[in-house]
């Protein structure tokens, strides 16, 4: 269980704090403070008070929580995660958005093996074709997505990620 505090200063995690990632879920979007975190935060729109109050969800934690399972199992058996990362591309824990990470789509017409139906629209139809759960339907952002997301103040970004789906499709 994870211990929350009031801090302007993440000495945890700084993509907690500085960091936010997004991808679509269906016609909402889930607002995590990195790619590797697990655990889902949807909201309905990209708008400023939307972002802001999914982030207030991350801000505060100053230990492991369950969403950071994938690092916390990194970290156990000594290998480099995310989070340690985080100190390198976060150097002045503003609380502001210095790390975005967008999932721009999952259009793909590849299943490769490295992938799975959350990222390649074609795995999500190869499982579907063998009544198995599919992950995410084929979606991709559109210019009002964008435009609603870049309202927000990005005017410490240091790093912005684009992943999800063929790169060359969009």
């Amino acid at each position: 269980m994870s211990k929350l505090e009031q801090t302007s200063v993440n000495n945890f995690c700084k993509f907690l704090s500085n960091g936010v990632s997004i991808n679509k879920n269906g016609s909402n979007y889930n607002v995590t403070p990195c790619c590797w975190y697990k655990q889902e935060n949807t909201v309905q729109d990209l708008s400023i008070n939307s972002v802001e109050k999914a982030r207030d969800q991350y801000r505060h934690i100053v230990d492991w929580s369950p969403g950071c399972v994938t690092c916390h199992t990194l970290e156990s058996e000594n290998v480099a995660s995310y989070r340690q990362s985080s100190f390198d591309l976060v150097k002045n824990d503003n609380n502001k958005i210095q790390n975005l990470e967008i999932m721009l789509h999952n259009v793909c017409g590849a299943a490769c093996i490295i992938c799975n139906p959350t990222s390649s629209s074609q795995w999500h139809k190869e499982l579907k074709k063998q009544n198995m759960k599919s992950g995410q339907s084929p979606y991709m952002f559109d210019q009002i997505e964008f435009d609603n997301l870049f309202t927000n103040d990005f005017t410490d970004l240091k790093q912005i990620k684009f992943w999800g789906g063929e790169p060359f499709i969009n």
